[in-house]
Formats: structure tokens, sequence, C-alpha cells
């Protein structure tokens, strides 16, 4: 009799875990997939062409539609996990309960947002999803992208393309700093400049208004969306609520296990060994 494995996410590391145990062994498992967003997983690291129009978000998908019910594996999309009892072996989605016998956290991370006044308005956007970039797009006009890293001047260069006004404001000395050495964040802002991105370093950030984002040394620039590239951290929250031990992110051993028998985390929402590997 095959085992009820139930994995919270959707998302790449889901989706390739559950991959993996059909190629090893079909059998085994009886699989089950639930993810928050309404639609079929994807390639979140595509966001940027999708954005920049070169690519379509159909072309972002991680699996055909028809490989799923093809290795018998339910996904349950648009489905948000509210609680989980490890000691019933049970979960309560927004759609009712389900048992499980191993339980896989693939929670992924979450965006970073300072607190910033006027970060709450319609028109400022996280970059993490699909919708995101949907809701960008629907905007039209100058936008400013705040961030200065691979995914900050990943949005920048997406939305030039498109012919916008485009600024970037990054709060550090040279872009993606935690990959490149100054003198190649020069040559990035120079290249960047010559596309005719405007790069301001060393920006406070006061406010975000309805139409500018606004310094504390008193520059504005004009916005009609406003795009947040300001890091992530591992989505843990349902784990600490399930009684799980975290610290930045659920913590698992080597082999991906947590503290309670039968239950694992993989991807961005877990630690190993002080480490966590969200890297936008």
């Amino acid at each position: 009799m095959r085992r009820q494995l139930v994995i919270i996410g959707n998302g790449m590391a889901a989706t390739r875990l559950a991959q993996a145990l059909v190629e090893r062994d079909a059998q085994r498992f009886s699989i089950t997939l639930i993810g928050d967003e309404p639609r079929q997983a994807y390639n979140r690291i595509q966001l940027s062409p999708v954005l920049g129009a070169e690519k379509a978000a159909s072309e972002t998908l991680l699996l055909p539609a028809s490989w799923y019910p093809r290795h018998n594996v339910t996904v349950r999309a648009g489905e948000t996990v509210t609680a989980v009892d490890i000691a019933a072996r049970t979960l309560q989605t927004t759609a009712g309960e389900l048992g499980w016998d191993e339980l896989v956290f693939a929670t992924g991370s979450l965006p970073f947002l300072p607190p910033l006044p006027g970060i709450t308005q319609p028109h400022v956007f996280a970059f993490r999803t699909l919708a995101d970039v949907e809701g960008i797009l629907a905007i039209d006009g100058p936008a400013v992208v705040i961030g200065g890293g691979v995914l900050g001047v990943e949005a920048a260069a997406a939305l030039r393309r498109h012919g916008d006004s485009v600024t970037l404001l990054h709060r550090g000395s040279g872009l993606m700093e935690q990959q490149i050495d100054a003198f190649a964040g020069e040559q990035l802002q120079m290249l960047l400049a010559e596309r005719g991105i405007r790069c301001v370093m060393e920006s406070r950030i006061a406010a975000i208004d309805e139409h500018q984002v606004r310094l504390e040394d008193g520059r504005a620039f004009a916005a009609s969306r406003v795009v947040l590239a300001t890091g992530v951290q591992p989505n843990k929250r349902l784990a600490e609520r399930s009684g799980l031990a975290c610290a930045r992110g659920i913590l698992v051993d080597r082999q991906l296990a947590t503290a309670q028998p039968g239950v694992s985390a993989i991807g961005e929402c877990c630690e190993i060994d002080g480490q966590t590997w969200g890297l936008v």
C-alpha cells in the first residue's frame, strides 16, 4: 500500500522532489502537492524574462499538465495550508482536512518588505510571483526599482526593455555587492546607464508616495509603479505554528529531516548548519 506523502508547496523544490520520487519508485508514495498560487508550477527564475516580454508565462512551466495524472500526483493549487497537527498526522487547508504519513515543507521564501511609509499602496509590488509580474505590467509609466541585488538589476533591465523610464535605488555603495566586487559593480552600473537606467547608490528612502519615491536628502523620482527587490526570508511561519524547531529557517539535518519523525523540509525554507539559500 502506498504511503501518503504531502508536500506543502508547489514551487521548484516541491516539483523536483515529486519528480525524483516518481523516478526512483513510482509505487512507493501517493503524492499530493499543495500550493497557494492558483496556477501550475513554474520556474521562478524566469520571472525577469516574462517581465521583459522575452518569454510568455506558459514557457516557464516546470512540467506539462499531463505529467501529474500520468504519475498519480495530485496538485491542489490555490489552496492554503492553515494548520498542521504533527501528532495526529493531519493538516487543515482552506478546503478541508487531509491526512498524511510523511510530510515535507517546501514553502520557499517570502519577500522581505522594508518598513517604509507607503509600502502597502496598490502600485507597490514585490517581485516574487507571476501575479506580481502581471500587476507590474498592468500599470504604464515610470518605474522605480528598490534594491540593487541580482533581482533588482534584472527587474530594472526587464522594465527598460519596454521603453519605460526606470530608476534603480540601492542602499549600498555598489550593485550586486554580494556577488561581485566594487570594480565589476561600477562596470555594471555603467552598462545599465547606457541602457537608459538611472542608478542611485547610497539612497535612503523617506517614503513611497502615490506618484513618486522620496529620499531622505529631498530628491524625488517619478513612479507610477514601484518594484521591491529587497531580499527574501525563509517562509517558516506555518512550521513555527506547527511546533517545528526554527531559527532563520526550518531546522533540518543533512538528510533534510526535522526533529519530528516523518517530517522534512527542502529548499529555501530550510536551514542546515546555520545556512539558508535564498538568493534574491
